[in-house]
């Protein structure tokens, strides 16, 4: 595609913030951003020397799935101690 037609369909809206490419762009980001931020937070807890429990994991994995806020799952996995 030659330059001047990308700018033509540029101004045209084709590529504007909202449509359902860079939406849809901005929702992978989004997901890949959440198993990042899961997966180190997992890899804080073993270089700690700890490995969480199955329902630990499956807490990180609802966070990851965007099931389930990083305030939910504190409070959960806080909410056992609490007892």
């Amino acid at each position: 595609m030659r330059w001047s037609r990308f700018r033509r369909r540029r101004r045209s809206g084709l590529w504007s913030s909202h449509s359902p490419i860079v939406e849809q762009y901005e929702a992978l980001q989004e997901a890949a951003e959440r198993q990042h931020a899961v997966a180190a937070a997992l890899a804080s807890v073993r270089a700690e020397g700890l490995e969480p429990g199955v329902e630990d994991l499956a807490l990180f994995a609802e966070v990851a799935a965007r099931r389930l806020s990083t305030d939910e799952l504190r409070e959960r996995v806080l909410s056992r101690y609490r007892r």
